[in-house]
């Protein structure tokens, strides 16, 4: 799961001391519909950002979700999501992770979705 440009340039300015990053009083999970441009799902059919602040400590340059991340039932369809993205407001604020699903999801009116303990991953490139 790659940072994005905001959370990149926060975590280098925060390294090289040239400025201080405090953590997000709130981490939330969202879907995209794009990848590429780090489009969200529209927010209709009850469709919204799912709040997740308890993360296991990582390892290796790694941190998997350690409890399943559900989202509300939907009340129409939403539109296919390929991607996951993290982020540091309910509505609005700043996409700090983003990735690809390994298989788009499709929900529909009626259906919850879900990501299953270990289905998100977030990595940074180590040596």
């Amino acid at each position: 799961m790659p940072l994005t440009v905001y959370t990149a340039n926060r975590v280098l300015d925060h390294l090289l001391r040239t400025a201080s990053w405090t953590q997000p009083s709130n981490i939330y999970v969202g879907l995209l519909s794009n990848v590429g441009s780090q489009t969200e799902l529209a927010s209709t059919g009850g469709y919204a950002r799912v709040q997740r602040n308890t993360w296991p400590a990582a390892s290796g340059g790694l941190v998997s979700n350690d409890a399943e991340i559900t989202f509300a039932v939907a009340s129409a369809d939403w539109a296919q999501a390929v991607g996951v993205g993290v982020y540091d407001a309910i509505t609005g604020g700043n996409l700090l992770a983003y990735g690809t699903l390994t298989t788009p999801r499709t929900v529909t009116n009626g259906v919850v979705a879900r990501f299953p303990i270990g289905d998100i991953d977030w990595t940074v490139a180590t040596t």
